[in-house]
C-alpha cells in the first residue's frame, strides 16, 4: 500500500454527492471521545443545514414580501410591500400562539434587531414563566 494512501484515514460518515444517501458506520461506544464529539459535530451540522434548506424550499416564494415586524413600534409602516430579497430571513419561527412555523421577511437592519429582541423576549417569558405572569 502506498504510503499516502496508509496515512489518509477514511472518514466513518459518508455523504454520496449526487446520491441521495448517507451512511453512518460508527460504534459510539467505542470510538475515542474526542473523536466522537467530532463526527456528532459534523452529524449535528449536517442534519441542521438540511433542515434549514428544506424548510426554505417548503415556503413558496413571493414577489415582494411584507416584513414581519411592519407596523410595531419602532419599525417599518404596515402594508409596505417590499421588491427585492430581504435584509434577513428565518424559516425557523414558531408562532407561539399557533404553535405553526411562520416564514420571517425582515426589511431592515433596525427591523432585524427589533425581531432578535423580539425573539429573546418570548423565550424569557417561555423559560420563565412563573416570574413573568
Amino acid at each position: 500500500m502506498p504510503r499516502a494512501a496508509a496515512a489518509k484515514k477514511e472518514s466513518p460518515i459518508e455523504v454520496a454527492p449526487r446520491v441521495a444517501a448517507i451512511r453512518v458506520d460508527v460504534d459510539w461506544t467505542k470510538v475515542p471521545m474526542p473523536e466522537a464529539q467530532q463526527l456528532y459535530s459534523q452529524l449535528k451540522s449536517e442534519f441542521e443545514k438540511a433542515g434549514q434548506i428544506l424548510n426554505a424550499r417548503s415556503m413558496p416564494q413571493q414577489k415582494g414580501y411584507v416584513c414581519f415586524m411592519a407596523g410595531r413600534e419602532k419599525c417599518c409602516p404596515a402594508g409596505v410591500v417590499h421588491d427585492g430579497d430581504p435584509r434577513g430571513t428565518d424559516y425557523s419561527y414558531k408562532d407561539p400562539k399557533t404553535g405553526l412555523m411562520v416564514p420571517v421577511r425582515i426589511c431592515s437592519e433596525n427591523c432585524w434587531i427589533r425581531y432578535q429582541n423580539m425573539l429573546i423576549e418570548e423565550r424569557r417569558k417561555r423559560l420563565q414563566p412563573e416570574i413573568n405572569g
